[in-house]
Parts: C-alpha cells; sequence; structure tokens
C-alpha cells in the first residue's frame, strides 16, 4: 500500500473538521496549526510538480514527432 498525496489531502480535511468540531484543547491548537501548514505545504508543492510533468502518453507523442 502507499501513501499517495489524496491521502494527505484527507489527513488536511480531518484536521479541519476536527477543529471546526472543537476535538483540540487551546493549548494544542499551535500544534495542529504548525502540522497542518507542513502538510498543506506539501501537497501543494507536490500538486503543482505533478501539474508540470508530463502526461504518460504527451512526452511519447512529443518525442516522435
Amino acid at each position: 500500500m502507499e501513501l499517495e498525496i489524496d491521502d494527505l489531502v484527507n489527513v488536511l480535511k480531518i484536521i479541519n473538521t476536527a477543529t471546526e468540531r472543537g476535538v483540540f484543547k487551546a493549548n494544542e491548537l499551535s500544534f495542529v496549526g504548525k502540522t497542518y501548514d507542513k502538510f498543506a505545504v506539501f501537497v501543494r508543492s507536490a500538486q503543482e510538480e505533478s501539474a508540470q510533468q508530463p502526461q504518460d502518453g504527451e512526452s511519447a507523442q512529443n518525442d516522435s514527432e
């Protein structure tokens, strides 16, 4: 089983939902926020990198032209 970007997006959604529902104590919010921010930066970076890479069929087509 592999960990994928979509799994990390789901973690961000879980943290957001838990925060909205008041699951965390006030003294835990800083730690939760820092962790959320780290995940969010990683996910954005990975998504941007993925968007910049050619799709599987594209590079083969461009090479043959």
